[in-house]
C-alpha cells in the first residue's frame, strides 16, 4: 500500500517509490496536464509549435489542483519535482500567453471546428485561402521592412 509523502511516492516504511516504476502515476499526470485549454498563437504558430495554457498561472497551482484531483480519488500523487519533470520534458506549454492577439477568423474557424453541424469541407476551403492570403501579406511585410532597413 502506498502512501502520499510530501516529497513523493512512498510505501509504509517511508522509504521512497522510484516514480518510474509506476507508469500509470506518470500517465495519470500526463493526461491531468492534457486536460488544460489550450490556446495556439496565430501569429508565432510559424515561428514554433508552442502552446499556451489559459486558466492556470504556474506549474505549482496545476499541481496544486493534480493532487486535489488524487486525494478526491484516493490516487497516490507524484511529487512535484517528478510533475514538473513531464510538464517540461513532455509538453511545449507555456503560461505567458504572447502579445500578439489571435486572428478573429481563425478563432472562427476553430469554433466551427468543434461544432458538428457545419459543412466542413467549404469551411477548410475558406480558412485554407485565408491563410495563403495571411502569408502573402506576411511576405510582402518583409519584403517592404528589409527594402526600408538597405535605404
Amino acid at each position: 500500500m502506498y502512501t502520499t509523502h510530501c516529497r513523493g511516492i512512498c510505501d509504509e516504511r517511508d522509504s521512497k517509490v522510484n516514480a518510474t516504476k509506476m507508469p500509470s502515476a506518470l500517465d495519470a499526470v500526463k493526461e491531468h496536464i492534457a486536460m488544460f485549454p489550450r490556446y495556439i498563437s496565430h501569429y508565432t504558430r510559424s515561428k514554433n509549435s508552442k502552446e499556451f495554457l489559459t486558466g492556470v498561472s504556474s506549474i505549482a497551482e496545476m499541481y496544486r489542483l493534480y493532487v486535489d484531483e488524487c486525494k478526491a480519488n484516493s490516487k497516490t500523487a507524484v511529487s512535484e519535482w517528478v510533475y514538473r519533470r513531464i510538464f517540461n520534458c513532455d509538453f511545449n506549454l507555456s503560461f505567458r500567453v504572447p502579445k500578439t492577439d489571435t486572428c478573429k477568423r481563425c478563432d472562427i474557424y476553430a469554433m466551427q471546428q468543434k461544432l458538428g453541424d457545419v459543412n466542413h469541407l467549404a469551411v477548410k476551403q475558406e480558412w485554407d485561402c485565408h491563410l495563403v492570403s495571411a502569408e502573402n501579406t506576411r511576405a510582402k511585410f518583409r519584403k517592404t521592412s528589409s527594402m526600408q532597413e538597405m535605404g
